[in-house]
């Protein structure tokens, strides 16, 4: 069993019924979009949910009183007895639960849901399972027989081909595919929309999931009974947990299926959403081709199966992803600038902009201390990304993070070391070489700036000198290709929010012209510079 963080204790009291516990009254529960501000109004403070529950609480829910409820945060925060219970009850099933900030919390569903990813995972099973991938296959309810059999031959398949069948648990093409797979000796993952405490009881399911061939999970109550609401808003998670998609039965407009899969297709698009092409014709399969799903090639043998998920999850036939640009998507003509993923093989362009940050942060600490919050308005940036950039200086022991009041400074072994980009004498700094973190990306320039001691800031100066390095980055990364704000984000391993944050000032200058239908933005041709890659 895992053991719950503070965090995740925090965030159940906030966001969860806790059934097993005792009910709660209705309209007492932090929603989904409550939490998301509460979690941006703490990060603003350089706090997480976790801090709520230690000793400056009080100092912490006081600085939140302008804009949540006191007493509603503190009747929830007092739910300590109900965590306790149901989490009694939850490990004698068995079931494990976790929050965002936990490092087993699957990384597939942060990369393609974002911010629509559930704060709370629970889960009876083998955890790896989480992050394996493999073909969600999804379908009605009400199905004849030859389509039951065609998907459990399906799973069968799928699990002679090492592929995970990921589903949703419910009765026909759901449960059709997992049990093929599982009678085959496969590996299966269930998203259930209700009844995990229930589900994981079940005789057949209990011997799967001690032979760590099943996992089962829920972003609910594992005690929650069925509601429609909640089978709808647990569809986007089986497509994020999968490498590729296929709807074997829809009806066209209405039920969950047709409302998942058109979701995905025209709105989230984590995977390639295919739909069945043999046996009986079906018009809501056809009208999902319609909105941009592609057909199944129905695969009959082992190897044909693990080529068409492979290449569908961006793999070669050894299971590794290859290094290369693929070609534009969304319907871009050939010939015609589209959005497209850059290759980012050992994050180069990451690795730079970390260099970048890292000389800028240590000339800025280098004579005071400061808060996150502080150098995050003295460069004017997101003070969520600040904290990212912080905190990996921390790891790497370049600076320290004192707390009661919470501050970074600049180790004494980083001042001192030679290699070291820190300016030690006020006014103009010389440069002393690339930092060992930069990438060997041509064209690298460290131009000298004032370093202000800290307590005098220039923020003009300081995030002035932030962008300039950032846009410089970025000019030379859209001279290869047209980019989605989301691909910027992965490629440099910042917040898309600090992404557009850059890119917005350079659509403004001219630099950059925006797209739309779909969202990207490429370099505008009449701006080209020579030199740049």
């Amino acid at each position: 069993m895992v053991d719950i963080s503070l965090t995740t204790q925090a965030i159940l009291m906030l966001v969860a019924p806790l059934l097993a516990g005792g009910r709660t009254e209705a309209g007492l529960l932090l929603t989904p979009k409550e939490y998301t501000r509460l979690v941006q109004a703490l990060q603003q403070l350089d706090s997480r949910p976790s801090d709520l529950l230690g000793s400056e609480a009080s100092e912490l829910l006081d600085a939140l009183a302008c804009d949540f409820d006191q007493e509603r945060l503190d009747r929830l925060l007092a739910r300590g007895m109900q965590v306790s219970l149901a989490l009694e009850q939850w490990q004698r099933l068995s079931i494990q639960v976790i929050s965002r900030a936990d490092s087993l919390y699957p990384r597939r569903l942060k990369k393609s849901l974002g911010y629509r990813s559930p704060s709370l995972l629970y889960f009876c099973g083998n955890p790896a399972l989480l992050n394996k991938g493999g073909l969600a296959v999804v379908g009605s309810r009400q199905v004849d027989t030859d389509l039951l059999a065609y998907t459990h031959d399906l799973g069968a398949l799928a699990a002679a081909a090492g592929c995970t069948i990921v589903s949703g648990g419910a009765r026909g093409i759901d449960q059709a595919s997992m049990q093929g797979a599982a009678a085959a000796g496969g590996k299966v993952v269930g998203v259930l929309a209700h009844d995990l405490a229930r589900t994981v009881m079940q005789r057949d399911n209990r011997n799967a999931l001690m032979n760590h061939e099943l996992l089962l999970c829920s972003p609910f109550d594992p005690a929650a009974g069925f509601k429609a609401w909640q089978a709808m808003d647990r569809n986007k998670l089986i497509y994020a947990l999968a490498d590729a998609a296929l709807v074997v039965q829809s009806d066209v407009g209405k039920g969950g299926t047709w409302s998942g899969a058109r979701e995905q297709i025209r709105k989230f698009r984590c995977v390639p959403v295919y739909t069945r092409t043999a046996g009986p014709s079906s018009p809501g399969l056809a009208a999902l081709r319609d909105l941009g799903a592609g057909s199944w090639p129905e695969p009959h043998d082992v190897e044909t199966f693990r080529t068409i998920v492979d290449s569908a999850a961006g793999r070669d036939s050894s299971g590794k992803v290859p290094i290369h640009t693929p070609k534009p998507r969304d319907g871009a003509a050939q010939g015609q600038a589209g959005p497209t993923q850059p290759d980012t093989a050992g994050s180069p362009w990451a690795d730079e902009l970390q260099g970048r940050v890292e000389d800028l942060l240590l000339r800025l600490l280098v004579y005071e201390p400061a808060s996150a919050r502080a150098i995050a308005d003295c460069l004017q940036a997101r003070p969520h990304q600040v904290q990212s950039w912080l905190k990996h200086l921390v790891e790497a022991g370049k600076l320290t993070k004192s707390t009661r009041p919470v501050l970074y400074q600049v180790t004494s072994g980083a001042r001192e070391a030679g290699s070291s980009p820190i300016a030690v004498t006020k006014g103009r700094d010389k440069p002393n070489g690339p930092s060992p973190s930069q990438s060997p990306l041509p064209n690298v320039h460290m131009s000298n700036i004032d370093t202000p001691i800290f307590h005098k800031p220039d923020s003009t100066t300081w995030a002035g000198k932030l962008r300039c390095e950032a846009e410089d980055l970025l000019l030379r990364l859209f001279a290869r290709q047209a980019l989605t704000v989301k691909a910027v984000a992965e490629t440099l391993q910042v917040s898309q929010i600090q992404v557009e944050q850059w890119l917005e000032p350079l659509v403004a200058a001219g630099k950059l012209t925006k797209a739309s239908r779909p969202l990207y933005y490429q370099r505008n041709t009449s701006k080209q510079q020579t030199g740049l890659l």
